[in-house]
């Protein structure tokens, strides 16, 4: 008689697990996302530093666009020298001047192992 106490006790504790709560997917946002600003453009050789916030480290080949005053606009892509929270990109198009917001969208699951890859991986096809 006394094995049933241990038995409901070691039963009741295995079962805690069955009514915690389900945790709550987060959903990741689908547009892009504030990732830093300009900290300086090197306009001659055709780069800028961004710095990034919260120690968010940008991807090779990440694309980034960039957000100034009124309608300027302007694209980068980050050529992976980094230094801390500064990294290097390149100047791809636009206006860019220091303190301009800076830019990324998600990477999709569809998209190669690179952070900054644009294109579509394509489906792999079976070895003949």
């Amino acid at each position: 008689m006394h094995r049933f106490p241990s038995f409901l006790l070691c039963l009741l504790l295995s079962s805690c697990g069955w009514f915690s709560e389900e945790e709550e997917e987060v959903e990741e946002p689908s547009g892009p996302q504030l990732v830093g600003r300009v900290a300086a453009v090197h306009a001659d050789h055709g780069f800028v530093l961004v710095q990034g916030f919260n120690d968010l480290k940008l991807g090779v080949g990440l694309l980034l666009t960039t957000q100034g005053e009124g309608d300027r606009v302007g694209s980068l892509m980050v050529t992976g020298e980094r230094s801390g929270r500064y990294s290097a990109a390149d100047i791809k198009a636009g206006d860019i001047e220091v303190g301009d917001a800076v830019f990324a969208r998600p990477k999709r699951e569809e998209e190669g192992p690179e952070a900054g890859n644009t294109q579509k991986v394509p489906p792999s096809s079976p070895q003949e």
